[in-house]
């Protein structure tokens, strides 16, 4: 059992850390998780190691250009080693903009104050949706190319192809 620590407040503490920016977001991983952390955020990825999460969310910062998330906790619970969250995640972006707003359950295990086992769930539906709705609200009217468009653009073998041409 964890003694001589206030689970509830170092859990709090870990989401608040999330929002000033992604080093801040960084470094609550670091100093909360252990260094064989299992961390299984259905339907997303399981890592098992601090290194992977940290990974991961470097990951989704490149890709989804997460920068910070505001967590509001719905409700926290402990008993034991555990602590049980419902919260939302409104993940951002560098300049403020909105990913997704995503309710998340959550159960976190502890040893001598430190994480090392995290489940959470939340649909995938949603994270989609969010996230197809802010890149679609963002679009001034009548435009057709989206910011990540360059990204997506097919190669050029497959332009010709559809062009009728061959590779």
């Amino acid at each position: 059992m964890t003694r001589g620590y206030d689970l509830e407040a170092r859990t709090r503490e870990f989401f608040e850390a999330w929002e000033p920016s992604f080093e801040s977001m960084l470094g609550a991983f670091e100093n909360l998780m252990g260094q064989r952390c299992r961390w299984d955020q259905r339907p997303m990825i399981l890592t098992r190691s601090r290194r992977q999460a940290l990974i991961f969310l470097k990951i989704a910062h490149a890709t989804l250009r997460l920068a910070t998330a505001r967590v509001d906790l719905v409700s926290i619970a402990r008993d034991g080693d555990t602590v049980y969250t419902r919260r939302i995640d409104h993940l951002r972006r560098p300049n403020g903009d909105l990913i997704a707003s995503l309710p998340v359950t959550g159960v976190l295990r502890f040893e001598d104050g430190a994480l090392v086992d995290w489940r959470e769930h939340f649909s995938v539906w949603t994270l989609l949706t969010e996230v197809l709705f802010h890149l679609v609200k963002r679009r001034p009217a009548g435009s057709v190319e989206t910011e990540f468009d360059s990204d997506l653009r097919p190669h050029p073998l497959m332009r010709q192809e559809r062009a009728g041409g061959r590779p």
